[in-house]
């Protein structure tokens, strides 16, 4: 409650000062969030912001959450940035790189604490914003953590706004897409999205003991079907691994144009490289390759690893020899 109140008092002194300074503010085209929720509550964000004119000497963006591992990019590469941190959040203030003032991109990444709570059985996503600079289009899109479902309730909407598309990514990972067409200067918005783990197993339950008179058999029966089992999965095993070089090769067919890019920069690079580098390498947007990388993941083309600041991606070895084989045909 009382950092809703600080929230509020804080947006009326942001309008405030926004209409005494409007005749200077920039102008944005394009405002596109991405927020990625994962198991334990941290939220992963990556924003790009298109500006038709940029009008001050350092960019400012305000986060209403404590942030950590910041980092912000343009087109001539990073950004030297400081965090401040405030009572209500925290401010990310850089200085471009470039002296352009048209058609200037800057893409920001962070995560977020303290936006997922518990609300009752569930879980509740809040995120708020508040428009400083004149905007054409507002943008958040948000993914639930794997294995969440949006909250199924009849005296309430599971999220809000009203007016979201709601989606799959690789048919497991909810996903909420809002777009504001000229949001209102000056105002916040607040998004919340209620959501709870499902298929979690039963917890503390207590094996139930055989009857001492069937105990000896049990036990026979129990080693035979491991037995058994041992063979099936040896035979499952010899049988894939013949089957690894086409099943790979299938994937590679129904790659997009954007995926196969990164995979052959990866490849290029050798087993590691980190994500940042392949940003710069494609002129993809920060959002656009953390998404490409979320499908690959999944279906087990590489895999990441957070290091300092950024992820470094490692390609699956199966997957780079068959590449190479492909592309040498």
């Amino acid at each position: 409650m009382l950092f809703r109140k600080t929230l509020v008092s804080c947006s009326y002194v942001f309008a405030f000062l926004l209409f005494v300074n409007i005749g200077f503010a920039s102008q944005v085209a394009e405002h596109y969030v991405s927020a990625d929720i994962d198991d334990n509550g941290i939220v992963h964000f990556e924003v790009e912001l298109k500006f038709i004119e940029l009008n001050t000497e350092r960019i400012n963006y305000l986060v209403f959450a404590r942030i950590d591992n910041a980092e912000a990019s343009d087109i001539l590469g990073e950004l030297e940035c400081i965090v401040e941190k405030e009572t209500y959040g925290s401010q990310i203030s850089c200085v471009p790189n470039s002296m352009m003032r048209e058609n200037y991109t800057v893409e920001f990444s962070f995560d977020a604490y303290d936006l997922v709570r518990k609300s009752g059985g569930s879980d509740l996503f809040s995120y708020s914003y508040s428009i400083k600079d004149p905007t054409l289009d507002y943008n958040l899109w948000i993914l639930l953590p794997d294995g969440a479902a949006l909250l199924s309730a009849e005296d309430f909407d599971p999220y809000f706004p009203p007016g979201a598309q709601i989606g799959t990514e690789m048919g497991r990972r909810v996903s909420l897409d809002w777009n504001i067409q000229k949001p209102e200067l000056g105002k916040t918005y607040t998004f919340e999205s209620h959501f709870e783990f499902v298929g979690k197993p039963p917890e503390d339950i207590t094996p139930v003991e055989p009857v001492d008179d069937k105990k000896d058999y049990t036990q026979i029966m129990t080693i035979g079907f491991g037995i058994i089992a041992l063979f099936i999965a040896i035979y499952y095993f010899l049988i894939t691994r013949k089957k690894d070089d086409h099943s790979v090769k299938r994937v590679f067919a129904v790659l997009k144009d954007d995926e196969r890019k990164v995979v052959d920069f990866i490849i290029e690079k050798g087993e590691k490289c980190k994500q940042k580098d392949i940003v710069r390498a494609t002129d993809f947007s920060k959002a656009k390759v953390s998404r490409i990388m979320l499908e690959l993941e999944e279906r087990g083309i590489l895999s990441r690893e957070r290091v300092g600041r950024t992820n470094r991606v490692i390609l699956n070895a199966d997957v780079r020899h068959n590449r190479k084989q492909d592309t040498s045909e």
